[in-house]
């Protein structure tokens, strides 16, 4: 996922913030349906969906995408000379998102609204951020496995860590000194040390378990 720039990371303040790129997320809606409805940028301006100030640089090249807390209704593609003004909340939330592609820096708006897209009906929009609340969803429960799993098996080695040592010390207060030495008495060679430091069969099916979910957050 973090190699399509998915977004996947944990605050300072111990919060997950997951980012799912508008692009992909439309692709697969897209895929799904292919009378899914959309606008060319250059037509969602024209039915209105969106304006452009006059006092705008139409050759300014989009850098990075943000929108002003003094002015909420715009989406600024390049600081001081190009925005939008998006009065509606669902197409300033999308375009905040998808604009901010990197198949879209370095170029100019007139550049890009033959080919980049906007959703074109309410419904069209409820669909993708319907899409995205089950994928952030499905990304929540992962990790929240993965940490239930990684604790789980933080727990099950630092029991076999007091049990072994508790076996240890138990070893080493009785016995004979044949025994306490590690003879052939006891058994006490390197193959029997090997055999009682395996960790049980369960632990290794949490590591697979807990590998397996990263590689498919990886994915």
């Amino acid at each position: 996922l973090r190699e399509q720039d998915y977004v996947i990371r944990t605050k300072r303040d111990g919060t997950r913030e997951i980012i799912v790129p508008y692009d992909i997320l439309l692709n697969a809606l897209q895929t799904q349906d292919r009378n899914f409805p959309v606008f060319l940028l250059f037509n969602a301006r024209a039915a209105g969906r969106f304006g452009i100030p006059p006092t705008c640089h139409p050759a300014a090249q989009i850098s990075r995408i943000f929108t002003l807390n003094k002015y909420p209704n715009t989406v600024v593609l390049k600081s001081n000379q190009f925005w939008l003004e998006v009065d509606e909340e669902p197409p300033r939330r999308y375009l905040l998102n998808y604009l901010a592609r990197p198949q879209w820096k370095g170029k100019s708006f007139d550049e890009i609204s033959d080919r980049a897209l906007l959703p074109e009906t309410p419904e069209a929009f409820a669909a993708l951020y319907t899409a995205e609340a089950q994928k952030i969803a499905e990304i929540t429960a992962a990790l929240d496995l993965i940490a239930a799993t990684d604790a789980a098996i933080d727990r099950r080695v630092l029991d076999l860590l007091r049990h072994h040592g508790s076996r240890g010390q138990s070893a080493g207060s009785g016995g004979s000194p044949r025994s306490r030495s590690g003879g052939r008495g006891d058994g006490g060679g390197a193959g029997s040390g090997n055999r009682e430091s395996r960790f049980p069969p369960e632990t290794s099916v949490k590591v697979c378990a807990a590998e397996s979910i990263r590689r498919w957050l990886r994915r």
